[in-house]
This record gives C-alpha cells, sequence and structure tokens, in this order.
C-alpha cells in the first residue's frame, strides 16, 4: 500500500517502511516547528513527513484508517477471501492508496 502525502509532494511505500508513528509538535520537512501532531514514516532510520494534525487524537485517527485500510489489502492476497463482485478500479485503488487528510 502506498502513502501520499498531505501536501501530494511525496509518495511513501508503507509495506517497505520500518513504522508509522505520531510526534507531539509538527515538523515539517524544513524542520520548521507548528503546533500540533505529526504523522511520519521511517526508512533505514529516516523520517519523512505524512501529515499534520491539530489534535493527538486525530493523529490517532488517521492511524486506525491506514492500519484499517491495510489489513483489507492484505485480505485481498487471501484467495478465499477475494471478492467475487465486480469492484471498480477507484474501490480497488482505495483499498492499496491512503491519502493524508488535509485536518
Amino acid at each position: 500500500m502506498i502513502i501520499v502525502s498531505q501536501d501530494k509532494m511525496k509518495i511513501l511505500n508503507f509495506k517497505q517502511s520500518e513504522g508509522l508513528a505520531i510526534k507531539d509538535g509538527a515538523f515539517d520537512e524544513k524542520n520548521d516547528y507548528h503546533d500540533g501532531y505529526s504523522v511520519v514514516i521511517s526508512y533505514d532510520s529516516k523520517r519523512f513527513f505524512c501529515g499534520e494534525y491539530k489534535t493527538e487524537e486525530r493523529a490517532q485517527e488517521v492511524l486506525q484508517e491506514i492500519i484499517k485500510l491495510y489489513a483489507a489489502s492484505e485480505l485481498l492476497k487471501v484467495p478465499s477471501v477475494c471478492p467475487t463482485k465486480n469492484i471498480s478500479g477507484q474501490e480497488l485503488a482505495g483499498l492499496f492508496i491512503y491519502e493524508m487528510p488535509k485536518e
């Protein structure tokens, strides 16, 4: 599954990451500090900014949405669970792509 950063400037591969985390205080790619909470993804001990949210609760909701979407995409790999009805390309893409919400 890929994650599209909040600013739509990065596409990040979730499966190849070391992890996704919430950081207190929001630091953007320029290391400018903002009030709020950042969602960051790690690769090879480097962190990449995904999105910034006003509250910790909202950042946690975003992580939960990613977890649910990732789990659903993994289920598609199990032949007995794969849906038999026709799925549109947009619905299928929604199982593999997560775009970070603005707020």
